[in-house]
This record gives structure tokens, C-alpha cells and sequence, in this order.
């Protein structure tokens, strides 16, 4: 919601990320891009014992936004497409966990982060969950969150240097996987405290 808490969230993902891919090195020690600015994406910040200590980004793709391109949607257009139409989705990246928090509080904090997509989706009518996914970390959402890959072939992402594929999940799939694995549970009226919170207008009809 602020400035200084985007920053805290940008250098929360370079950390996280420039021990893999070390072409992200830059001056600035911060990451980010200019979907970060775009009125359909959300930045989320998880906090323990006062310290940021997981981020993730929602990107949403509808009507409400006049359509407005998210980072996979400009890569896998013609698969989106193909297999899902032109329907709302919420797609879900930048997702970073601190390289100094580990073990089992690291996971319940990843899973807080899948818990805001949900409340998210909800809020923007969103019944399809999308993620962009280097190879080697299809099997963790597989497992964790019930996805299955959407692309034909991986697309090469300049940012990252590298090749991902396109998952994909529905909302009400993904959650009842992620609940059997300490996932907290939500409902509707988390998600209009969500939206309220948010600043996000909510029509649940």
C-alpha cells in the first residue's frame, strides 16, 4: 500500500532470486518491473516476529481492468486462449520466500501467500488460478496446490534468463489440495476483510 513497503517486498524477491540467477545483479539490490505500477496487480508482504519474510504478487487479467496484460498472458497468449478463453484470472508471481527463513514456519508462510491468491480471486471473480514456472518447480505446485501445466512448450522469460512453463488450477481444486497442507482456511467474509483492506471494490454478486 506504500512506497517503502514495495521496496521492502523488491528487495525481498532480489534476495531470494539473485543466488539462482545471477544475470538479476544490479546496483539497486531491489526487483521489480512495470507490472509492479499496473492497477491490476497487487505486491503481498508476510510478516513474522516483525520481519518480511515471504512476498508474492497478484496480476489480475478481466474486464475490470479493460484487459490489461499480465506477464503471462504476453508469453502464453495463444495457449491461454486455446485451452481457457478470454475469462478472469488471477495470475500469481514474484512469489519469494527470505533466503533466512527456513523449514516448517517457511512453509506455512508460502502457504499464507497461496491463501491471498484465494481471497484475491474471490474478490475479482476469478475461478482460475495461473502461475509461470521454471521446470524444476512444476512438482512442487503439482503436490502443494493441485496444478497442472497449461502450455504446449515453455516460453523463454528475458527478465529471469530462463524458460517457464504456464500452470493453471481452479480456485476451488487448488484450495481443497492446499487445505490438507496447513493451508488456513477462508471463505467470503475473509475476502471482503481482504478487499476492505485492500482498497479493492467487492460485488459478490
Amino acid at each position: 500500500m506504500t512506497d517503502k513497503s514495495k521496496k521492502i517486498a523488491y528487495k525481498l524477491r532480489y534476495d531470494a532470486y539473485i543466488k539462482s540467477y545471477a544475470n538479476l545483479k544490479n546496483d539497486t539490490g531491489l526487483l521489480f518491473d512495470h507490472f509492479d505500477d499496473a492497477p491490476n496487480c497487487k505486491t503481498h508482504l508476510i510478516w513474522y516476529d516483525n520481519k518480511p519474510v515471504a512476498t508474492i504478487r497478484s496480476c489480475i487479467w478481466s474486464d475490470k481492468y479493460q484487459w490489461m496484460p499480465t506477464d503471462s498472458v504476453e508469453h502464453f497468449s495463444d495457449d491461454i486462449r486455446k485451452k481457457l478463453g478470454k475469462i478472469n484470472l488471477l495470475e500469481s508471481n514474484r512469489y519469494a520466500v527470505s533466503p533466512d527463513f527456513q523449514g516448517r514456519q517457511s512453509l506455512f508462510a508460502q502457504m499464507l501467500c497461496f491463501r491471498i491468491h484465494g481471497l484475491n480471486s474471490i474478490v475479482h471473480h476469478c475461478n482460475h488460478i495461473i502461475t509461470p514456472v521454471v521446470p524444476n518447480h512444476v512438482p512442487f505446485y503439482k503436490r502443494f496446490l493441485g496444478m497442472e501445466v497449461l502450455s504446449e512448450k515453455p516460453k523463454y522469460f528475458s527478465w529471469i534468463g530462463t524458460e517457464a512453463e504456464l500452470l493453471v488450477a481452479e480456485r476451488s481444486t487448488s484450495k481443497e489440495i492446499a487445505l490438507k497442507r496447513g493451508m488456513p482456511n477462508y471463505n467470503t467474509e475473509d475476502a471482503q476483510n481482504y478487499a476492505r483492506i485492500a482498497k479493492l471494490d467487492f460485488n459478490e454478486t
